[in-house]
């Protein structure tokens, strides 16, 4: 979780505030650290197969200046600057209805954000007919009322954004082979009986070097078992995942019963 605290001295309020961005632990993002800003606000960078998102949260308090509205262009532009290949989201309380003054403030955000190619797409207005909350994007997404977990803010309608996303997970580890268990003399049988005359037929270096890995590997795959079920039991241990806790219940049972068999054969 990323979050930017209220500091009371500087909005003047004691209660609430604060802007904070939830990610699931699955998906890699970093916090984009703002310096010299005293606006409510909050940057992760998401990792995806394709580019980076920028994903902002910004609180703009009622009555906010021109100048506190210029000041987060500001680190806008400068966020994108810095990573200029990323695609940016930028959602938030913006109060523009009730800025100083009004109209002046409504064109510098709209234009300044026009600038980073982000269009604002947020049209659910609240009960006063006002637009509050905002959606500025230069990605493809789409915007649709949403269910509220709790009391609805008549001012603040909830709302769900959706976009293409494909994140760039981290790879599980590979399965590692028990070669104490290992079926050493079938594989020596394997490997005796490869035709090895085929190593010295082959054209290249880069071929000799692919043929003569890929009986290895086949050999390996054939007589050496794989430690199954310490690798799905520490990926139950780390996701927490029910499919990975009943494949490692599976692999458990089969090697209880595998234990009893060779007992009654010793």
């Amino acid at each position: 979780m990323a979050r930017n605290y209220r500091d009371p001295t500087l909005s003047g309020q004691e209660r609430g505030g604060g802007v904070f961005i939830a990610i699931k632990r699955h998906i890699h993002a970093d916090l984009i650290p703002i310096d010299d800003c005293n606006l409510e606000l909050v940057f992760v960078k998401i990792k995806d197969t394709v580019s980076d998102i920028i994903v902002g949260c910004v609180y703009m308090p009622p009555l906010t200046s021109y100048e506190e509205y210029h000041s987060l262009l500001t680190t806008l532009t400068h966020v994108n600057e810095k990573f200029i290949n990323a695609k940016l989201l930028l959602v938030g309380d913006f109060n523009l209805p009730s800025s100083v003054p009004r109209a002046d403030c409504d064109k510098s955000v709209h234009d300044g954000l026009a600038l980073l190619e982000c269009t604002q797409i947020n049209s659910l207005c609240n009960d006063n007919n006002n637009l509050l909350d905002l959606c500025f994007n230069n990605v493809e997404a789409s915007i649709d009322k949403a269910l509220p977990f709790v009391p609805e803010d008549k001012y603040h309608p909830v709302f769900t954004v959706y976009l293409e996303f494909q994140p760039n997970l981290t790879p599980l580890s590979p399965a590692t082979y028990s070669f104490k268990k290992a079926d050493y003399h079938n594989l020596n049988t394997f490997y005796h009986q490869v035709n090895w005359i085929e190593l010295y037929e082959t054209d290249t270096v880069e071929n000799k070097v692919k043929w003569f890995y890929s009986k290895l590997e086949e050999g390996i795959s054939r007589y050496v078992p794989v430690h199954r079920k310490f690798f799905t039991h520490s990926q139950y241990k780390k996701m927490k995942n029910q499919q990975n806790y009943t494949r490692f219940s599976i692999l458990r049972r089969d090697c209880k019963i595998l234990c009893r068999m060779l007992q009654k054969l010793c």
